[in-house]
Order: C-alpha cells, then sequence, then structure tokens
C-alpha cells in the first residue's frame, strides 16, 4: 500500500496518509485545513469528514486492498490445519489442567465402570461452589432389577438439582475427570450410534423461532427419545407434561413410562403428578425416592429420603 499511496500524495500534491480500522479497512486521511472537501480530485471517493480529519479512499486502493487480502486468505488457508491443531492441541491441554486442578483441591474421587450406577455422597459440581448455604450430598443406585426410579416432592426441594448431579457426573465420568463424591460407579453408555447415548427432557418455554409451541417441543423430544433408546442409555426426565392439563399430562406420561420400563435404561423421572407412582407400582423394576424440606428456625433445609 505504500506505493499507491505514496504515489498518490505525490500526484495531488496534498499531505496525505494512510490509515487503518477494522471496520473500513485501508483508508486515505487529509486534514481539513489542508484543502477543502469540495477541492479533493475526482478520483477519491467515499468522502467523510470525522472532526478535523478527512476520510476517503480511491478505486484503486480499493482494488489493491483486495488483492492484498485475497492474498493473504490463500496463505492462512494453505496451513489453517495448522492452526486447528494447535487449538485444539490448547483446548487438550488445558481440560487435563482444570481436571488435575479439581481433583486434588476439592473432594473428588476416581471413578469406576460397572453394570450398575452407584454413587455415595455426590455432589454437583457447579452448585456446590456457587450455593450460598452448604450443599446436601445425595446417594444415587440404580441397577438392572431397579432401572426407573421416579422422584418426587415439593417445590425448591432439589428435584431439578438430583437430576442435574447425575447427568454432570455420568458424563465426567466418561470423559475422563474425577468426580465430586466419596464413591462413584457407573455403567457404560451405548456407543453404537452417537457418542454417549444420555437423553434429558428438561423445561423448555416456547420455540419462538421454529413458531411451535412447548408442548410440541415436549413431544417432538420424546419421540426422539423413544426411538433412540437402548438398553444402556441413561434418560433425565424432569416435569414431562407442565404444558398441557393434569389430565392429559397424566394420560401421556404414564404411556412413555410404561414404554421405559420395558427397556433396561437408567431412567430417572421427576414428577409432581403423585397418581403416576400409584400407577406404575405394579412394575417390580420402579423406585420411588422423596425428596423432603424441613423447616428448622425459619431456614429451609433440603434433605433426602430414598
Amino acid at each position: 500500500f505504500i506505493f499507491p499511496c505514496k504515489r498518490i500524495a505525490e500526484d495531488t500534491s496534498l499531505n496525505i496518509k494512510t490509515q487503518f480500522s477494522e471496520k473500513n479497512g485501508f483508508y486515505l486521511s487529509l486534514p481539513v485545513n489542508a484543502t477543502s472537501r469540495g477541492n479533493l480530485p475526482e478520483q477519491f471517493i467515499s468522502v467523510i469528514q470525522k472532526k478535523r480529519q478527512l476520510h476517503f479512499t480511491s478505486i484503486e486502493l480499493v482494488s489493491c486492498s483486495n488483492l492484498y487480502v485475497n492474498k493473504i486468505m490463500e496463505d492462512i488457508r494453505s496451513g489453517i490445519h495448522i492452526l486447528y491443531k494447535f487449538s485444539e492441541a490448547i483446548a487438550l491441554l488445558d481440560l487435563c489442567v482444570a481436571f488435575t486442578h479439581m481433583c486434588t483441591v476439592a473432594d473428588y474421587v476416581r471413578p469406576e465402570f460397572s453394570d450398575t450406577l452407584a454413587i455415595k455422597a455426590g455432589r454437583h459440581p457447579i452448585r456446590e461452589r456457587v450455593s450460598c448455604s452448604q450443599f446436601v450430598p445425595n446417594d444415587i443406585f440404580a441397577s438392572d432389577t431397579t432401572n426407573f426410579q421416579i422422584v418426587t416432592g415439593p417445590n425448591m426441594s432439589g428435584k431439578s438439582t438430583y437430576l442435574r448431579t447425575i447427568a454432570m457426573l455420568v458424563i465426567m465420568a466418561h470423559i475422563g475427570s474425577f468426580v465430586p463424591a466419596k464413591y462413584a460407579s457407573f455403567r457404560p453408555t451405548d456407543y453404537s450410534l452417537n457418542p454417549l447415548k444420555l437423553f434429558t427432557r428438561l423445561p423448555v418455554d416456547n420455540s419462538a423461532e421454529s413458531g411451535i409451541s412447548s408442548f410440541m417441543v415436549e413431544m417432538r423430544d420424546v419421540a426422539y427419545m423413544l426411538q433412540n433408546v437402548t438398553d444402556s442409555s441413561l434418560i433425565i426426565m424432569d416435569e414431562m407434561g407442565r404444558a398441557t392439563s393434569t389430565c392429559d399430562a397424566l394420560a401421556i406420561t404414564t404411556a412413555v413410562c410404561e414404554e421405559l420400563i420395558h427397556t433396561k435404561a437408567f431412567v430417572f423421572f421427576a414428577t409432581h403428578l403423585h397418581e403416576l407412582t400409584y400407577t406404575l407400582d405394579v412394575y417390580r423394576n420402579v423406585v420411588k425416592l422423596q425428596l423432603m424440606v424441613d423447616l428448622v428456625r425459619s431456614v429451609l433445609s433440603n434433605t433426602i429420603n430414598l
């Protein structure tokens, strides 16, 4: 750019300087007192005044700028794979450092893998760090004979946190991390179709961009889950049927639960539909969990009763 800009300055006998900005790229500038805006040569285009400077460019400068930018982009494309590999290496190193740091400064244990899901005093890795009060750890157990578990309890008792703790610990164990617990054993998930066959159905709002209701979003997700579930999957479902009437929610939820009960997938199902716990009593592999809340000195204390 020095050559064309220097030649432009010599041809016009003006004190023109080359400038650059992320928005406009390379352009030319000239003090206002050097000449008036109307006296600039016709070769200059896009003339604007900012404070005491005139900013403008020319067709030659734009063409030259595009030529250099295209050349730089070609050089970058030829070696872009190296940058991607470098960024992946840095990301992997950062992940390993984070794993190492957490297992040394916090009460984490090395997970085991077996045919059951067994966690002693499991904790949510994020909530326990940001919670103002002491986090209450929970025990978790699921096997082939207790693979479907219904979680009930009042609002704010910790049902969603309990479910999210299970999902988080399973993911952490599968990616090679220690987990926040006193003991942890996990059943490997199915890798035949896609990594970590973990399904979640959590409360969501309407999908405004797609123009569909929250009920439609929920039914779509449940249908996908039922079509792809395997015997070694993990399913987390929280408050299914909130977007419809209680009667319809109970009917749909019962049908979905009975479909999942006949699989060997580990299912944790939180609900306010207490009728569901009686409906599914006929199945031997269904376990009922209840989260209780104690009121002690006007302070809510969450405890779990399995």
